[in-house]
């Protein structure tokens, strides 16, 4: 692990991603243990302090054996973007709210599975789309390496939420998790996000030459999602929960619609190839 090469911005950046992380997260592992038993079993709080732990794992995955090569064979680099990106997802926790998912009250004190599966779904796509931000190589020498992650992961979480918000708009699909507490609705948006996640991170991936380029990639490679958007639309209004029919089948109305957007995103990912790479050390 040479540490020589690490200039001082990136030092910086990696203490404010360290700080943050460690305040941020504290405070949710707080806020899980000040919950009394009896408000929210102990049992079911025990996912909510394995999802982030899970989460972190998988990013480390994408960095290890997917970044780029100079963050590969240094692994101060690799500690670097792991903490950014643990930092990435706990702000994007703060993002939830304003989509009507409020993480302490929908999941913690009411104990809403529904709502529980839903975030579950979205920590995938914030890892996917702060990942894919990691794959491929800064070809640019007047850019920072860390710069350019940021903006690439700004790029596809932005995307996220702008879908997020518009399927919530067009169903109220956020409505009927916390309200309803429907379980199959859950899996249904936890799915179409972490499709959106596939394709968004896929449309971040790739080497770095300039902003125009990584927009003009962004466009030509996420598209996919609008397909992805208008099916989970219909879905929706065709599965979601009727006074007839208060209740979604867990299969029929959840499992396998949630596989069928993942499939899809997968899909369109292999048949716009994967990310041509260069190997660079980092700037």
């Amino acid at each position: 692990m040479d540490l020589s090469i690490v200039s001082v911005d990136e030092w910086v950046v990696f203490g404010i991603a360290f700080i943050i992380s460690i305040t941020l997260w504290n405070s949710w592992y707080a806020a899980l243990g000040s919950v009394k038993p009896l408000a929210t079993p102990r049992g079911y709080r025990g996912p909510l302090y394995v999802i982030p732990i899970i989460s972190i794992v998988f990013l480390y995955l994408i960095l290890q054996f997917f970044g780029d090569y100079g963050v590969r064979t240094n692994f101060i680099y690799v500690l670097m973007y792991l903490f950014l990106g643990i930092a990435w997802m706990r702000l994007a926790f703060n993002g939830f709210i304003y989509l009507g998912l409020s993480i302490r009250d929908d999941l913690v004190e009411r104990s809403n599975n529904a709502a529980a599966i839903a975030v579950g779904g979205a920590l995938i796509a914030i890892v996917l789309c702060y990942g894919g931000a990691n794959v491929g190589s800064n070809l640019d020498p007047n850019t920072a390496g860390w710069l350019v992650v940021i903006i690439s992961a700004l790029l596809s979480t932005l995307g996220l939420f702008i879908l997020w918000f518009l399927m919530n708009a067009a169903t109220s699909i956020t409505e009927t998790v916390t309200i309803d507490r429907d379980n199959a609705t859950g899996i249904r948006l936890g799915a179409f996000l972490i499709a959106v996640g596939i394709v968004l991170g896929r449309a971040v991936a790739g080497n770095w030459i300039d902003l125009n380029g990584t927009l003009a990639d962004f466009v030509r490679f996420g598209w996919p999602v609008l397909i992805i958007f208008l099916i989970a639309v219909i879905a929706e209004f065709t599965l979601r929960p009727t006074p007839k029919k208060p209740v979604g089948d867990i299969v029929t109305q959840g499992i396998l619609p949630g596989i069928g957007f993942v499939a899809l995103a997968v899909v369109f990912v292999i048949m716009m190839g994967l990310p041509v790479i260069t190997m660079a050390v980092p700037q």
